[in-house]
């Protein structure tokens, strides 16, 4: 270590100022939103247990064309990375349901 420096600036940490988060996203089918109802991320675990059921929201990318996604996030607390599963549920239209 040179005179004068504390620590090496490359090996110093930082905490981080919130949680990790998860994200999930699926595409939306342009120019057919009306055929798109509710969508929900459900969470499980590697044995198919359910963990939680996000609602996601939708986003407009690009206004030519119509090109939307619908998103997800979550803390890794409830899904920690590479233990478990994320399926996209798709509902129609006027359908209320969780």
């Amino acid at each position: 270590m040179r005179p004068g420096h504390d620590a090496d600036p490359l090996r110093h940490r930082v905490g981080q100022p919130v949680p990790g988060q998860a994200a999930g996203s699926i595409a939306l089918p342009p120019n057919h939103a009306d055929q798109v109802g509710k969508i929900i991320f459900r969470v499980t675990d590697l044995e198919g247990q359910k963990t939680r059921r996000i609602p996601a929201t939708n986003e407009i990318f690009e206004k030519t064309g119509n090109f939307a996604r619908a998103t997800a996030n979550w803390p890794i607390d409830v899904a920690p990375p590479g233990g478990h599963h994320v399926t996209a549920i798709v509902l129609r239209p006027n359908r209320d349901k969780n």
